[in-house]
């Protein structure tokens, strides 16, 4: 968001007409803000987090357009070159553009695997990021530092990413986190006042939710 202002700023409008000031945002209002979940599911596509993808393995022969697969071999698979991919995600597929998913509710959701191997935890981690983002826009506004020496603002390489593993994530950086008005720590700290904090109880009103 350091590197995509407008982005940022554009969620912060839609949220701010849809919540306001005086509450927090909650799921009920994800069917209003479509756009936080394009912003998700572009994070995803743009700099995914196994760029490499997981290692599958064939049960049985196969044949994929004229090549020959043998039983048990081990199929890897570049999410990064899929998601580069210019004939499925446009020419721009290099940019951070929130507004593909938008425009083309079709678009392969790619992030958390493929066919039978789905990741089973994808729906969880998807509101997880869902509810950040949108209550991290609502609440701050977000700014680059600034170098004490040149007094210039820190420019930060959205390319530079450390590598864990199979997985990467961004090398560490600075940036300004601001609350955008005397409301939001009033309300943040009401909210989690009024949370349960209890992680068994928490799972026990989940589980009573998933069979009803």
């Amino acid at each position: 968001m350091l590197t995509y202002p407008h982005v940022f700023g554009k969620a912060q409008a839609m949220i701010d007409e849809v919540v306001g000031h005086n509450r927090l945002p909650a799921f009920e209002d994800r069917e209003k803000l479509p756009y936080v979940d394009a912003m998700i599911e572009e994070v995803m596509r743009w700099r995914p987090i196994l760029p490499a993808g997981l290692d599958h393995a064939a049960v049985e022969e196969d044949e994929y357009k004229g090549y020959r697969i043998p039983a048990g071999a081990t199929i890897i698979h570049s999410q990064w070159a899929i998601t580069r991919d210019k004939e499925v995600y446009g020419a721009d597929c290099d940019d951070f553009r929130p507004e593909r998913w938008i425009e083309n509710g079709d678009l392969p959701k790619t992030a958390f695997g493929y066919g039978r191997r789905l990741c089973p935890g994808r729906h969880v981690g998807r509101e997880g990021l869902w509810i950040l983002f949108a209550r991290l826009i609502w609440a701050f506004r977000l700014e680059q530092t600034t170098d004490p020496v040149t007094l210039k603002k820190k420019v930060v390489d959205p390319m530079s990413m450390m590598p864990a593993g199979f997985v990467i994530g961004p090398n560490p950086f600075e940036a300004l986190f601001i609350p955008r008005g005397p409301w939001v720590e009033g309300l943040v700290h009401q909210d989690l006042q009024g949370a349960e904090k209890d992680v068994g109880k928490i799972m026990e009103q989940v589980n009573t939710e998933k069979r009803l």
